[in-house]
């Protein structure tokens, strides 16, 4: 049997398939990752957020949940930047990781790749997507990038918050509600 021409259809509608196929699992990406945001920020649950990110890796889902984290983090750069005191976060990148290595929220072996992550954030929330440094993630499984992604955002967020002298929570509602 001879494989569907692009006159009878069928290859357009394989593509069309694989398509919503990947629109599905990028929305259930968006979908989970915001649930175990909310599960961290609003309900102080951080047990349920981790279920809920081991759960986006087990999923196979990890680059659309990565994504996802990392418009996070750009659309929180943009909300410090539109705040009504002006205030413009300026990242110092190597003591915002510092900071977190301190605090504990990373381990000192995930400062390169969360440089990375926050690097990359920067871009997207300059209107720039580019692949950043390759080598940054090389050797890492999708697991270890889901989760210095996870810190990566936790993080900004929480020096967003110090920035604009408000709780965390207040800064991820105001993130949430942008339009990612």
């Amino acid at each position: 049997m001879r494989p569907p021409t692009s006159r009878s259809g069928g290859t357009i509608h394989v593509i069309t398939a694989l398509s919503s196929t990947t629109a599905h699992h990028t929305r259930h990406a968006a979908d989970a990752v915001r649930s175990a945001l909310s599960a961290h920020f609003l309900r102080h649950d951080p047990y349920r957020s981790g279920a809920l990110l081991a759960e986006l890796a087990r999923d196979h889902c990890a680059q659309d949940a990565l994504d996802e984290l990392l418009q996070v983090c750009a659309e929180t750069l943009r909300v410090v930047n539109r705040s009504p005191s002006r205030r413009l976060l300026v990242l110092d990148q190597e003591a915002v990781v510092n900071q977190l290595v301190l605090t504990g929220l990373i381990r000192p072996g995930q400062r390169r790749l969360v440089a990375e992550l926050l690097h990359r954030a920067a871009g997207l929330a300059a209107g720039m997507r580019g692949p950043g440094d390759p080598d940054a993630l090389a050797g890492l499984s999708d697991h270890e990038v889901l989760v210095g992604a996870w810190a990566a955002t936790l993080g900004l967020v929480w020096t967003a918050a110090r920035t604009l002298r408000q709780d965390q929570a207040t800064v991820y509602l105001r993130v949430l509600n942008a339009d990612l």
